[in-house]
Order: structure tokens, then C-alpha cells, then sequence
């Protein structure tokens, strides 16, 4: 199934899903808060902060997060210089209420399934992998990427 952003990998390394028994705008409130000066990753904290991530945790929907826009960046630490990798995920594609994009990590689909009950799918772009490096730290960073993006969407839901 093509997804938004799909052209901008060069592949694609894993799609994700999960049924939330929700409306489309609700979990789209939720999701927008999405980033560590917002409402956080919804994921296991006990992995994150030994790895020096810092970030806000949500447990409403703030007015003042109720925005997507292409050139927001999705931080993924308050502090920077505490974490073991910098990353941060600008947003290049917005479709409100539907979808979003985040460069270097991927695409946030929502599908209604009916008035109360929403799909989330997360679709992962694999980044180029040119050395034997970048093929090994893929190999290491895959398994983690699946039990925090798992995490995530369950935190979502």
C-alpha cells in the first residue's frame, strides 16, 4: 500500500499498525503532540531517559499543540547535548485531520474504519545504508526501533 512520503526513501524498512477505539479527531489531537517539547514519544521512558532523552509528558490535549505544519521539527530531546544521538524529524508533509510526514523516520497515516474507531499506521523509511557502518548500525537499531515505535502506538492508543 503506498503511503505518503514513500518517494523520499530509498526503501522502505517497516509498516505498523494499530486499531484505536477513538474517532479520526481525537487520536489525530493526540498524535500532532507527537515530540519532546510537546506531549513526548509515548514510549518506554525507561529506555529513553538513561539514554539522556528529556522530554514533556502529556496527558491531555493542549490547545497550543493543535498544529502540523510542514517546517515544524519534531525534537526528540529538550536537551541535546545530554542524548547519545541528536535527532530531530522535520515535518515535510502535511495532510491535517490524515497524515504527516517526519524526514528520517517516516509517515502517520490515520484511516477511519467508522465514526469511533480509528487505524494508526506507521510506516518507517529506511535511510541509505553506504558503508558497512550504516549497515551495521541499522542491524543494532532496528530491534530497538520496533519496541519503541511498538510502545508508541500503544501509548497513543
Amino acid at each position: 500500500m503506498p503511503m505518503p512520503g514513500d518517494d523520499l526513501a530509498p526503501f522502505i524498512s517497516s509498516t505498523r499498525s494499530i486499531t484505536i477505539n477513538a474517532p479520526i479527531s481525537e487520536v489525530w489531537d493526540w498524535l500532532i503532540q507527537i515530540g519532546a517539547d510537546r506531549g513526548g514519544f509515548y514510549s518506554y521512558w525507561f529506555i529513553e531517559k538513561p539514554l539522556g532523552y528529556k522530554y514533556r509528558e502529556q496527558h491531555l490535549i493542549e490547545p497550543e499543540f493543535k498544529d502540523m505544519e510542514v517546517g515544524r521539527i519534531i525534537k526528540a530531546t529538550l536537551d541535546p547535548s545530554k542524548s547519545v544521538i541528536e535527532y530531530i524529524f522535520p515535518v515535510v508533509a502535511v495532510d491535517p485531520g490524515k497524515s504527516f510526514v517526519l524526514k528520517n523516520w517516516g509517515c502517520f497515516l490515520l484511516n477511519e474504519i467508522n465514526p469511533k474507531l480509528t487505524r494508526l499506521i506507521v510506516r518507517t523509511h529506511g535511510q541509505p545504508l553506504t558503508s558497512w557502518t550504516d549497515q551495521l548500525e541499522y542491524f543494532v537499531m532496528m530491534p530497538l526501533h520496533y519496541l519503541m515505535e511498538r510502545r508508541m502506538l500503544i501509548g497513543i492508543k
